[in-house]
């Protein structure tokens, strides 16, 4: 089983991936502990989809957005600065980002 950057678990959006490592680790742990205790050593094949199941909807979703801003040029780039740039002119940093998280 592999986790972290070994099995890709890398945002990939952001490049963090500390805590998906952390999650992967865990899983990978656990299912290790359940083969060992079943004796059945081909269940640490099921480690892929329940990583899949636990992160694999947000990586997908989060690799969608990457690739949808890779898409972008200059042009729609400096535009989308400009745009937020006069937001925050207006509004404290911090209330926008809370506004898009809640």
């Amino acid at each position: 089983m592999l986790v972290g950057d070994a099995a890709r678990q890398v945002n990939p959006l952001s490049g963090g991936g500390i805590a998906s490592g952390m999650i992967g680790g865990k899983i990978a742990g656990m299912i290790a502990a359940e083969a060992i205790k079943m004796n059945k050593l081909d269940h640490i094949l099921s480690y892929d989809k329940a990583w899949a199941d636990r992160l694999g909807k947000r990586h997908e979703t989060f690799n969608r957005v990457k690739e949808g801003i890779y898409n972008f040029s200059d042009e729609k780039f400096n535009n989308i600065a400009h745009s937020f740039n006069k937001i925050l002119m207006k509004k404290n940093a911090w209330q926008i980002i809370y506004n898009c998280t809640n």
